[in-house]
């Protein structure tokens, strides 16, 4: 599966449980890998940090819980992610 299908599919799924994450969750950044959360943070950057600690760039989605309407999809791709975090 390509890197966008992949995201696109992790953002799926992320959508299907909104309100169950939303109340475990909510205002926290999640890492989603093989539609499962793996991790919740405080912040992006440490989101971001553990989800390449964890997984191949591109294979994880890290997305804020937060009752904000969801239709706009934003997918970023391997250099976006590591340019930022470094």
């Amino acid at each position: 599966m390509d890197e966008n299908n992949k995201l696109k599919s992790e953002y799926e799924y992320y959508l299907e449980h909104k309100e169950e994450f939303l109340s475990k969750y909510n205002n926290k950044f999640i890492v989603i890998y093989n539609n499962k959360v793996h991790g919740s943070f405080k912040t992006m950057k440490d989101a971001i940090k553990f989800g390449m600690k964890n997984f191949n760039l591109g294979d994880f989605l890290v997305k804020q819980c937060s009752p904000s309407n969801d239709d706009q999809q934003t997918f970023h791709t391997r250099v976006g992610i590591f340019a930022w975090v470094t």
